[in-house]
């Protein structure tokens, strides 16, 4: 149960090379994804981990999606933002702080993943540090725990998770926040419109209600206009938006599903001029129907503590041995 309670072009080449190997620790540690990592620092309410509740689901175009019969799906099989981290003797419990509004309704969960038979406790604290809320075990597996919370009237701020285990032990555990979240979801689809009959199809699972904001941008180089076109659930284009953004290139749609409409609607990412090519990203929030894209695949692989700090310090010193040789 749940309780409330110029001779530098090597060196520059180095630093795109360093940049590179760090991009999926910044992004997972920016929240630029579904999912992010513990820090491993994180082992009191003072030196809580923030995180930022704004998932972003980014995958690339599959082609031949040049038509609405071979339009791709993009929608999620749910929607959640993930923490990955492990508790041991020496990290017997990890804290993690992200904002909270008047009337959210904080909804988490936290599962064993390795070993899976490991008993979890979840805490979590206001905006005060007040502890008001503890489950262990409480999920239907009998050793994950969750907790619903709605934040009461005057207690915006940062609130506070905690995971342990319900009786010592190691382990790695996933931690996952399900809507609403701290901004709303979004899917993002990077493309490329690289011949005059190569637009974009992308098949949107939505329900009757959903309020669906699409835009598109062009990515490359080149400035040029956008088209986007939106479909109904049995093919009628219903929307069109041409170069309408606040900087005369970009597409936006703003369209609320109709009732009984519930479906897959398709959006069209094309030109109003068929000869512009143009490669681009498509962004789609307000969604709330799920489809076959699994947000963490391939699964991330859970590190230990401190290994992402160690990755990037030897990353680091990598670079200054080589940097050293360059002088020589």
């Amino acid at each position: 149960m749940t309780d409330r309670l110029p001779h530098d072009v090597s060196e520059r080449r180095l630093r795109c090379i360093l940049l590179l190997l760090l991009m999926p620790v910044l992004a997972g540690s920016a929240g630029a994804s579904t999912f992010t990592y513990s820090t491993g620092t994180n082992l009191t309410l003072g030196t809580a981990q923030q995180v930022s509740l704004t998932p972003d689901l980014v995958m690339g175009q599959v082609a031949p999606n040049f038509s609405l019969a071979t339009a791709q799906p993009v929608s999620p099989q749910y929607m959640s933002y993930e923490i990955f981290g492990t508790i041991n003797a020496t990290h017997p419990q990890e804290y993690f702080g992200f904002g909270a509004n008047v009337g959210d309704n904080i909804n988490m969960l936290v599962r064993p993943i390795n070993p899976t038979t490991q008993s979890t406790e979840l805490l979590l604290y206001d905006n005060a540090t007040n502890l008001v809320a503890i489950a262990s075990g409480n999920y239907g597996d009998g050793v994950s725990s969750t907790i619903q919370f709605s934040v009461p009237a005057g207690e915006s701020g940062t609130w506070t998770s905690e995971v342990t285990g319900f009786v010592p032990g190691t382990f790695k555990y996933d931690l996952s926040f399900t809507s609403p979240f701290g901004a709303p979801y979004t899917i993002d689809v990077l493309g490329s419109r690289n011949q005059p009959t190569h637009d974009g199809f992308y098949s949107i699972s939505a329900n009757a209600g959903d309020n669906l904001h699409l835009v598109v941008n062009q990515t490359g180089s080149r400035s040029v206009a956008t088209e986007l076109l939106l479909y109904d659930e049995n093919g009628n284009l219903v929307a069109i938006a041409s170069g309408n953004g606040s900087n005369g290139l970009s597409s936006v749609i703003d369209f609320t599903i109709p009732g009984g409409e519930t479906g897959n609607w398709t959006a069209e990412v094309s030109s109003f001029d068929p000869a512009t090519l143009y490669n681009y990203d498509l962004s789609i929030q307000g969604s709330s129907g799920f489809g076959p894209i699994n947000p963490l695949s391939p699964p991330p692989a859970v590190p230990e503590p401190s290994s992402l700090l160690l990755m990037g310090t030897g990353l680091l010193a990598a670079i200054g041995a080589v940097r050293h040789k360059l002088r020589k």
